[in-house]
């Protein structure tokens, strides 16, 4: 009788490590799956953020260029009309 629980006991320690070693490895894979996905939103935060910046660059430049150039033709041309009615 006390051969049957000490087979037993010694029966769950191998099972209970290779669970352990499958959830450690699980864990593991977990872990880097989780660190390249991790990578990857931040890069696509950091181009969409790149983006937002110079779509926004761009649109001052072209506001400022059309600012300048409409004021620019505003004066010319109103010099021009000075120029025509006298």
């Amino acid at each position: 009788m006390a051969s049957e629980p000490i087979s037993p006991a010694q029966h769950p320690p191998p099972l209970y490590l290779a669970g352990y070693e499958q959830w450690n490895f699980l864990v593991v894979i977990v872990v880097v799956v989780a660190v390249v996905v991790a990578v990857v939103v931040v890069i696509v935060v950091i181009v969409v953020i790149v983006e937002v910046v110079v779509e926004v660059v761009v649109a001052v430049v072209v506001v400022v260029v059309v600012v300048s150039s409409s004021s620019s033709s505003s004066s010319s041309g109103s010099g021009s009309v000075s120029c025509r009615n006298s």
